[in-house]
Formats: C-alpha cells, sequence, structure tokens
C-alpha cells in the first residue's frame, strides 16, 4: 500500500515495480536479523518528506538513508536529547499534510457504501 501510495505522490507519475521492493524488504530484514537489528519497512511519511524537499532519483534515497545511518553512528549522544514529543510533531505535521479534508470526504462516502457488519 505504501508503494502505491508513493506511486500517486510522485510528481513525475512514474510507477515502481512491486517486486522489488518485497526483494530490497526482505533482503533488508534478513541482514538486518543477522546483525541484530530491527526489521524494515516501507514508509508513506519519510518517503512524502523525501518528494517535498525535491528529491527525483533513486539517489535522493541512498543519501537519505547515509544520512540516517551517519546520525545514528556518529550522534547517537545527541540523538537521545531530543524530546519524542518534538518527532512526534514532526510525523504529526507530515501526516497533516499527506490528509486533506477532500480525502477525507472521499472517504467517507465511500464507508457510507457499504452496510455496517453486526
Amino acid at each position: 500500500m505504501n508503494l502505491e501510495a508513493v506511486d500517486k505522490l510522485d510528481p513525475q507519475k512514474r510507477i515502481s515495480p512491486p517486486n522489488r521492493e518485497l526483494i530490497a524488504q526482505g533482503v533488508g530484514n534478513i541482514a538486518a536479523g543477522l546483525i541484530g537489528g530491527l526489521p524494515v519497512t516501507s514508509v508513506i511519511v519519510r518517503s512524502s518528506v523525501n518528494i517535498n524537499a525535491g528529491g527525483k532519483t533513486k539517489l535522493a534515497t541512498i543519501v537519505h538513508g547515509l544520512l540516517l545511518l551517519l546520525c545514528v553512528t556518529l550522534l547517537p549522544t545527541w540523538l537521545n536529547q531530543i524530546p519524542l514529543s518534538c518527532l512526534a510533531a514532526v510525523l504529526i505535521v507530515t501526516g497533516l499534510k499527506l490528509a486533506s479534508p477532500k480525502l477525507f470526504k472521499q472517504m467517507w462516502r465511500e464507508g457510507q457504501q457499504f452496510p455496517a457488519i453486526s
């Protein structure tokens, strides 16, 4: 679902191959498990921030990943001093930019088409 959502956000309207995404996530999860890390997944918020920041190529994603890796390895003490409420606020603002009133109206109409299951 995240892949489809990111494809819809793409200003160039490119279509990403889903099999490549699944293979990359599988390899990433295996590698993370082998070194004691956490599983990875595609995240719509991170992708939308990358698109809104002007990222247009695969290089933008690679640079994003490298910056995250550098920050986690070189700045862990400083990162731990960032209040979780600030990180939550960044996610909320980004999520609100993704959700429009038009989208809520459309979801409401589509939800009204199906009878409630008792």
